[in-house]
C-alpha cells in the first residue's frame, strides 16, 4: 500500500511538471534584419551535445510590437557548416522565430554567448526556426 502511494505521488508530480512546462503557448514572429555578428565557428560535438549560439541582428522590421530595441539576439540551436555559409555579416535576412525553446531540454551555450543574451535583459528569448530567404 505504501509503495502504491509513493508511485501515485511520483506520477502526479511528473504529470504536473509536464503540464506546467507545456502551458506556455508558442508564438512565432517574423524578423527582417541585418546580421551584425557571425558564427564563431562550429560548436563542438553538435548532434551529440545540445549546443546553441547567439547571433545579433539590426532590426529592419519585426512582428513583435512589444520589442523596442534596435538590435536583437537570436538563439540558433546546433549551428553547422551549412548555417555558417548561409549567414553572412552585413546581409539582410527574413527569419521566422519562436519565443519557445524548440526542444524539451536545455541547450549548452558558451559563456560569451550567454552574456550577449543577458545584456539585453529580455522578457523572452527568441529562437531561430527558419530562414525565409532560403526557401
Amino acid at each position: 500500500m505504501k509503495s502504491g502511494i509513493i508511485i501515485l505521488t511520483i506520477l502526479l508530480c511528473g504529470l504536473t511538471q509536464n503540464f506546467q512546462s507545456d502551458s506556455k503557448k508558442e508564438t512565432k514572429y517574423i524578423l527582417k534584419g541585418k546580421l551584425i555578428n557571425g558564427f564563431d565557428g562550429l560548436t563542438p560535438l553538435c548532434g551529440i551535445s545540445a549546443w546553441a549560439t547567439v547571433l545579433e541582428f539590426e532590426i529592419i522590421e519585426f512582428s513583435d510590437s512589444e520589442y523596442i530595441d534596435k538590435t536583437i539576439p537570436i538563439i540558433f540551436t546546433c549551428p553547422n557548416s551549412k548555417s555558417n555559409k548561409q549567414f553572412k555579416v552585413g546581409k539582410t535576412y527574413e527569419l521566422i522565430l519562436t519565443d519557445k525553446n524548440p526542444s524539451k531540454f536545455e541547450w549548452t551555450m558558451l559563456e560569451s554567448k550567454r552574456e550577449i543574451l543577458n545584456q539585453y535583459e529580455l522578457n523572452k528569448e527568441y529562437w531561430f526556426v527558419e530562414n525565409k530567404n532560403s526557401r
